[in-house]
């Protein structure tokens, strides 16, 4: 710092470059000395800073402070130079930042006959401009704290009712003592007194709107605040720019990143083509940007750690103060706001809903329930919020993602499956349009309570998250819906967490799923190794635009594969098992005959859907209203004597219950019948099984013939290119297996082959008697969709250590090979048509009739259903 110097010309050479000419530096020395006089020895030892245009800067010794002080004095020549000082004494008061200044003393001055005002302030010892210091690599502080710093300082401008005016890094200043401080007042403006006249113009930070906007004065506060924001992004761009990452510790490659995304999101929307950052296309910086500058703030103190997500959030603590044991990961925190939703009726009726449904028929151990795993998910939501705020690659989920976005996740990652009913899963498969629990999940939530716990306060004394219910049922369902704040890109993000290839609900329900059953594969996921890689990628789509999506690190591309042929082999061997389709099969049926598909027209179909959907789930407990109507009884064998579980088994009476109400004079009694059954524990048996033909072509090139003629033609028939009503789909599946069921007794009837069956001929007699009044067959076609999943995608290794990259650049992505063949084959490796027979009867049938006339019969039969 020079030292303090009386005004005198001679110090004209030395600060001419911040003074002016030589005309207006004289002038300036002139009313520097007015003010000195008028200031009646308050000040000494004077030293002239700048001339503008509206305001002269000077420092001096203040002798009742005994301090270094800054003298803001009005210039005479300048009509509303004295308005322009008492707006900058208005705003020091107002701003209450040390930073900014504050204001010692103010006095009037005389002066060519013009009277002044001096405004006596806080000086900050300037090392040199932030500009200055970057391009020489003489940075005394930490880089991203000073962009914080001075981000600070212009919210204190802009909270105090004005805009600076002149943002620039010309107008940041730097020291090893005083930090960071935004200086040049000169400019501001405040609504009362907005006037463009003077406003000064630096091209690189200035808006690309602001100059026709100042010449024909159609502009107000809030546009010149967006102004400041603009400049300021600018600011965070050309630090970048200048900076030597190699100089400074501080700016590894996320750093970077983190730097030029938040700097991009100032700009308001008005950014070039080439002020984007991370590959994201201009229209995201159009939807994101920042309204405000708190939340540039907020987004900078993501970045330097301060304070800590835990902090923040207290479900992310990681020595919470009370927890619940989830099994599948470490213990969660079990705060007061998470006691308040799980106390609900919706959540508590979970406990008593069987996560597999009807599987602990087969598998005894499948005893868990939803609400176990609702937890397990919250709990591995939880871990995943954690590792994707502290991802070392890219920072775009700690730079969107704050905490009222993290409360959000958790609530959503809780209450995904507070709509699940039982046996949902199955009758979602035979209909669903009116079954989705989805759906009613997102009803739940945006209706009372659980809509009144999510919207109360944090400092609510009964436990509230502040959030707004429609954002929690968006991430859900994965669509913003009325009322949420949500923007698609930010309700599409955070929705791949919760639901994707690679998701916390998939981590959860295959790890708890297989331990449960006792299957092995489980075991082989590596939990923590794909939680740590977890990372936000963008994902380009190929017509155009890009998607932010839930992905990997490079080190977790193959336990995340891993996750993927767990799944495939839980479905082999467990969600798709053949005895477990033979159940589905009856319950599809079930619910086909009470909404008399196949017979009446689609409307009518879908009117009796919702009617039998609006009865069975009045039967499974709560409403989203909150109305308990209790839980349908259901018969004793039913629900005791082959224990399947209570709930269970009133869903399926109340099937059976609809179906004879609507039809009390039928002769069709299918549904009373296999209720029945599986009231007996007596299931359909497999009378054909056709795996896949790519599967069989290895060991029988015949039978791999015969195998591809008869998917190819169930998948025209019943899975064809161009899409049809599920309505119109259910008809053909029923139709199929009524038709199959007419040629199977056929032939029966015109072969009598020997068997080992005592008696065929009364055999076939009774099969006749019951299949009057009851389909003896059913066939099991999944369909392609059924099998597909998302595609997995990780971002590329980078060089260790480099510091040098193109932040506007995408960070590479990879899709996951293996996951794709994966997807591609799910149906190959997993899928197989099958018919399913009467348990009473499967033996006699498989002893009758060749499982090849069985191809030929089902072949025939879908041939000719095509074509009609």
């Amino acid at each position: 710092m020079s030292d303090v110097r009386k005004p005198n010309p001679n110090n004209l050479n030395s600060t001419r470059n911040e003074i002016g000419d030589e005309s207006e530096a004289t002038r300036a020395l002139q009313v520097l000395a007015a003010v000195i006089s008028a200031a009646d020895k308050r000040l000494d030892s004077p030293e002239l800073v700048r001339a503008g245009r509206r305001v002269i800067l000077a420092r001096a010794v203040h002798r009742p402070s005994q301090q270094e002080v800054l003298l803001t004095i009005s210039n005479p020549e300048f009509a509303d130079g004295q308005e322009q000082v008492a707006k900058i004494a208005r705003l020091m008061v107002s701003a209450k930042s040390v930073a900014i200044g504050s204001v010692l003393d103010s006095f009037f001055y005389h002066w060519g006959g013009n009277r002044g005002t001096c405004i006596v302030s806080t000086w900050h010892a300037q090392s040199e401009s932030l500009e200055s210091a970057l391009t020489n690599d003489r940075m005394p502080v930490n880089i991203v704290e000073a962009l914080l710093s001075t981000t600070r300082q212009l919210a204190a401008v802009h909270d105090a009712g004005y805009a600076h005016g002149d943002v620039s890094l010309s107008n940041v200043i730097v020291s090893p003592d005083s930090g960071v401080h935004l200086v040049d007042l000169e400019y501001v403006t405040e609504e009362k007194f907005l006037d463009g006249a003077g406003m000064f113009l630096t091209q690189v930070y200035s808006h690309p709107d602001r100059l026709a906007a100042l010449q024909s004065r159609s502009y107000d506060l809030p546009i010149a605040q967006q102004w400041d924001r603009y400049a300021l992004g600018q600011i965070f761009l050309q630090t970048l720019a200048d900076a030597d990452p190699y100089h400074y510790p501080e700016l590894d490659l996320c750093t970077q990143r983190a730097v030029r995304l938040i700097g991009c999101l100032l700009l308001g929307g008005a950014n070039d083509p080439s002020e984007t950052a991370l590959g994201l296309p201009p229209e995201f910086f159009v939807s994101e940007h920042y309204e405000n500058l708190q939340q540039a703030i907020d987004a900078l103190e993501r970045v330097l750690g301060t304070p800590s997500v835990e902090v923040r959030v207290p479900e992310l603590s990681r020595v919470p103060v009370e927890i619940v044991q989830v099994g599948t990961s470490d213990p969660a925190p079990f705060t007061q706001r998470v006691r308040a939703l799980v106390s609900t009726a919706a959540m508590r009726q979970l406990n008593s809903c069987l996560q597999l449904g009807l599987i602990c028929l087969i598998w005894p151990t499948a005893s868990h329930t939803r609400l176990e795993h609702a937890l397990g998910t919250f709990a591995m939501m939880r871990d995943a919020i954690i590792a994707l705020h502290a991802d070392p690659q890219s920072p775009i989920f700690r730079v969107l993602v704050g905490p009222v976005q993290m409360r959000t996740l958790l609530a959503a990652a809780l209450l995904h499956d507070v709509g699940h009913y039982p046996l949902a899963h199955d009758l979602e498969e035979a209909y669903p349009a009116p079954f989705r629990h989805e759906n009613r999940s997102m009803e739940f939530v945006t209706s009372s309570p659980i809509a009144d716990i999510l919207g109360r306060s944090e400092a609510d004394a009964g436990g509230g998250w502040d959030l707004n219910p429609a954002d929690v049922a968006s991430v859900i369902g994965g669509e913003v819906r009325p009322g949420s704040t949500l923007t698609p890109w930010m309700c599409g993000m955070l929705h791949s967490i919760l639901s994707g290839s690679l998701d916390v609900d998939k981590l959860d329900y295959l790890i708890r799923d297989s331990n449960a059953l006792g299957v092995a594969a489980g075991a082989g996921i590596d939990v923590r190794r794909v939680v740590s890689s977890l990372t936000i990628a963008v994902i380009l789509r190929s017509g155009g635009g890009a998607d932010l999506r839930m992905a990997v690190r490079a080190k977790g591309v193959r336990p995340a594969e891993l996750v993927g042929r767990v799944r495939s082999h839980m479905f082999g061997v467990a969600y798709w098992h053949r005895s477990y389709r033979a159940i589905k099969a009856m319950m599809h049926w079930m619910v086909w005959e009470a909404i008399d598909a196949g017979r009446a027209s689609e409307n009518d179909v879908r009117k009796r859907g919702k009617e039998l959907a609006t009865q069975l789930l009045r039967s499974a407990g709560p409403t989203p209203t909150g109305e308990e109507l209790g839980i349908t009884a259901a018969p004793p064998d039913a629900a005791t004597q082959f224990q399947i579980p209570q709930r269970e088994a009133a869903v399926l009476t109340s099937i059976a219950e609809f179906t004879r109400e609507r039809n009390p004079t039928a002769t069709d009694r299918t549904s009373e019948q296999l209720l029945n059954l599986l009231t007996e524990h007596r299931w359909y048996k497999a009378i054909l099984t056709i795996d896949h033909f790519q599967n069989l072509q290895v060991t029988s090139a015949e039978h791999g013939k015969r195998a591809k003629r008869v998917w190819e033609t169930l998948q025209r028939l019943i899975d064809p290119p161009r899409k049809i009503s599920h309505e119109a789909m259910i008809a053909r599946r029923m139709e199929l297996s009524k038709l199959l069921q007419r040629r199977i007794l056929d032939e029966l009837g015109d072969a009598r082959p020997v068997t080992r069956i005592l008696n065929p001929e009364r055999t076939y007699d009774e099969m006749l008697r019951v299949g009057s009044t009851t389909q003896l067959f059913f066939v099991d076609f999944i369909e392609k969709s059924k099998s597909k999943d998302k595609p997995l995608y990780f971002l590329a290794t980078e060089r260790p250590g480099s510091r040098l990259t193109n932040t506007a650049e995408l960070i590479p992505v990879r899709e996951s090979y293996d996951q794709k063949q994966l997807s591609s084959e799910f149906l190959v490796s997993n899928g197989a048509i099958r018919i399913f027979g009467h348990p009473d009867y499967a033996r006699f049938v498989t002893a009758s009739i060749a499982p090849e006339r069985l191809e030929e019969i089902l072949n025939d039969v879908a041939a000719a259903m095509l074509a009609r």
